[in-house]
């Protein structure tokens, strides 16, 4: 299958491992290959046979992607994979009500000091509503670590207008449209986008999903929409690049200037 390129050089805050197995790994290392405009990016372990096959298989990995577990409510990760300081919450896969908003608060909270941030899956699907706890959650932990980068993945799916209404004032709350740029490309849920992009572009980043989407079309929609805001494409890839620098060190050194020994 031929992979059309991306239009901008990117750092892909979403990325999932297809299967936790040789077969998933080779389909990630051909997806990196294939992408050299990705100057890093995020790999996302959910569950713990992800985990458990990445550190077996750590030195197979690129050096740039960082490694992003699933935060260890019932216990710990291997020190292997938790290196980064980041963590993923998704409320669906770990059973959360809003019930548990307190008691994960206060989990987290303890472990600040080792918690250099968190990303929160916000993506309602399915008829599990109990578990769609996402934006309250987001809010509670914005407000108990403000000091604590806090990323509302998929730009909260179909419900980005409630995301942005209720995060926007909360200035550690960022923001990544992963697969949502592809799979409402077009319609009015993207609209936030473009508010961010105006109005408080130091807190978007991209991030595709995959193997759910491919990231050039995403980019492509972030391209159309910017272009209707008046924002060119190097205004654009500079700024999802450089915000991404300031959290995950592998995109920071993408951006530093080499520097000449001779």
């Amino acid at each position: 299958m031929n992979i059309e390129p991306s239009p901008l050089r990117f750092y892909d805050d979403h990325l999932h491992l297809p299967t936790p197995d040789d077969e998933g790994l080779d389909r990630l290392l051909r997806h990196v290959d294939a992408h050299p405009e990705m100057v890093g990016g995020n790999l996302i372990l959910n569950t713990e046979e992800e985990v458990a096959f990445v550190e077996a298989h750590l030195d197979k990995f690129p050096p740039h992607l960082t490694l992003v577990p699933y935060y260890p409510f019932d216990g710990t990760l291997p020190s292997a994979v938790t290196g980064s300081g980041w963590y993923k919450i998704h409320p669906v896969m770990a059973r959360l009500t809003e019930d548990d908003i307190p008691a994960v608060c206060e989990t987290v909270c303890d472990r600040r000091n080792a918690i250099k941030g968190l990303m929160v899956h916000y993506y309602p699907w399915g008829a599990n509503l109990q578990h769609e706890i996402s934006l309250p959650l987001i809010i509670a932990l914005a407000r108990a670590m403000p000091a604590t980068p806090i990323v509302a993945t998929h730009g909260g799916g179909y419900e980005s207008w409630p995301l942005r209404a209720h995060t926007g004032s909360l200035p550690n709350v960022l923001y990544d449209f992963a697969v949502t740029m592809s799979y409402y490309a077009g319609s009015d849920v993207l609209m936030p986008f473009q508010v961010y992009l105006t109005t408080r572009p130091n807190r978007l980043l991209f991030g595709s999903d995959w193997p759910s989407a491919e990231p050039g079309p995403q980019l492509a929609e972030c391209l159309r929409l910017a272009g209707e805001t008046g924002i060119a494409a190097p205004v654009l890839e500079a700024a999802l690049l450089q915000n991404a620098a300031r959290l995950w060190p592998a995109a920071e050194t993408a951006l530093r200037p080499e520097v000449d020994d001779a």
